[in-house]
């Protein structure tokens, strides 16, 4: 299929999807279909370069005169789709091809005659004077965005489809407990984490971990290949864990990779963001760990 097939050939798709779209009262969705027929016409006058036909041999040519109809035609299609949304500016456009709205027919024509006029731009560029270029702003940590909550664990079973996971339920100060899958199976057990405190990663995108829904994620201390929790000593369920120094702006979620941007590590006992340690209201983030072990 070459160039001028496949202008065709979406050109035809997109008249298709938009009668659905029409039978399905999908409105919102007319216009950006409608679009995608002028950028694959811009993909087509890439692909064809049409002014480098004009200066080649008699044959290319003959395949210019191809090229501009079969871009006129794609582009008389788009001009009479959005002309409902753009009346004016669309029976401008139709004009200078020769036709009106009223005559344009909502369909790809085999032949037919272009009779062209001049016309100025559809939409004229508009000139904008130089400003003051504004003052630098200042990055935010990505650290701000994460929210980190103090919680308690409740109770803890085995995941039925993962091996090395635990399904915890946690109190994070919310009217009802939170459901939280850890990959602590192989570390501690179920007496040893239960009735724990630990801090919670509480706006990370709820996942779906083997058939079982994990809203956030426990963080824990990688000491040497044994995992150990994070302990925000002293701290009631929902107390919010932050970095000294840092300002808190959570956003209403982030990704895991989001998460990743955030290194923490162990620092004489306590865990800390770069050199910043985690603290609660009560006191440090603490994790039985030596120096330089990953939290996460």
């Amino acid at each position: 299929m070459d160039h001028t097939d496949l202008l065709v050939a979406e050109t035809k798709r997109v008249l298709d999807l938009l009668k659905k779209r029409l039978g399905e009262i999908q409105l919102s969705q007319l216009v950006d279909d409608s679009l995608t027929i002028f950028r694959f016409v811009n993909r087509y006058f890439e692909a064809t370069a049409p002014w480098k036909l004009a200066k080649g041999a008699d044959a290319d040519k003959e395949r210019l005169q191809v090229v501009l109809w079969h871009a006129a035609e794609a582009l008389r299609i788009g001009f009479t789709l959005l002309h409902p949304v753009m009346p004016g500016k669309m029976t401008e456009a139709l004009n200078a091809l020769g036709f009106t709205p009223e005559a344009s027919p909502l369909e790809w024509r085999e032949s037919g005659a272009f009779s062209l006029k001049p016309m100025s731009p559809l939409f004229p560029r508009i000139e904008t004077k130089p400003v003051a270029a504004a003052p630098a702003k200042e990055v935010e940590d990505p650290f701000s965005s994460v929210e980190l909550r103090a919680v308690k664990i409740l109770s803890v079973e085995e995941h039925p489809n993962a091996e090395a996971l635990y399904v915890l339920k946690v109190d994070a100060g919310e009217a009802e407990p939170r459901t939280v899958c850890a990959g602590l199976r192989k570390h501690l057990s179920k007496e040893e984490l239960t009735g724990k405190h630990g801090v919670l990663v509480a706006n990370l995108k709820p996942a779906m971990l083997r058939g079982v829904a994990s809203m956030g994620m426990m963080l824990a201390a990688d000491g040497e290949g044994k995992l150990s929790l994070a302990n925000p000593e002293g701290a009631k369920p929902g107390d919010a864990v932050t970095a000294e120094g840092l300002e808190s702006k959570p956003k209403p979620q982030i990704t895991i990779k989001d998460f990743e941007k955030c290194p923490l590590t162990v620092r004489n006992g306590q865990v800390c963001y770069k050199d910043k340690p985690l603290r609660t209201p009560h006191g440090p983030v603490l994790a039985h760990a030596p120096d330089g072990a990953e939290v996460r």
